[in-house]
């Protein structure tokens, strides 16, 4: 585990106790009492730019490695759903389902997409079409997912 000093740079050791116990889920009180500071000043601390500045550090780096679990998980987990969707064998209710929540969470992704500009889903839907592709999936059923049908 870093110090202080590498991970924080000019952060002082109380400062990073308190950013430790804020990044736990300590409320400010928490923190406070397992730094065996008052709350005031850790209500004060977070006031400032500096502990600001690293705290949103922090949070990033929260951020960024539950993204990059999430997007392990995408394909396992739209592999499962297209297998569902293009089971004959199953309940036309759960093949709606799942194409549903393959509709939903493309939507979704697509939102995400916007706002951060960090994924192409141009070729995260290509992706997909490939996946339906392979799974032979009925052309009624790619038309639901925002497949445009050829002119025949």
């Amino acid at each position: 585990m870093p110090r202080h000093s590498e991970k924080f740079g000019d952060m002082s050791p109380r400062e990073a106790k308190v950013l430790a116990a804020l990044m736990e889920g300590c409320s400010n009180g928490q923190a406070a009492k397992l730094v065996g500071i008052t709350k005031p000043i850790v209500a004060r601390m977070r006031l400032t730019p500096r502990f600001r500045k690293f705290l949103a550090a922090e949070v990033q780096v929260i951020i960024e490695t539950t993204r990059n679990r999430l997007l392990l998980a995408v394909n396992p987990a739209l592999k499962t759903l297209i297998e569902i969707a293009s089971d004959q064998n199953r309940p036309a209710a759960v093949r709606v389902n799942a194409a549903s929540s393959i509709l939903a969470n493309a939507f979704k992704a697509c939102e995400l997409a916007t706002k951060t500009n960090e994924v192409d889903i141009r070729d995260e839907i290509d992706a997909i079409y490939r996946l339906l592709d392979e799974r032979d999936v009925p052309r009624k059923m790619k038309v639901a997912i925002g497949d445009t049908p050829s002119p025949n």
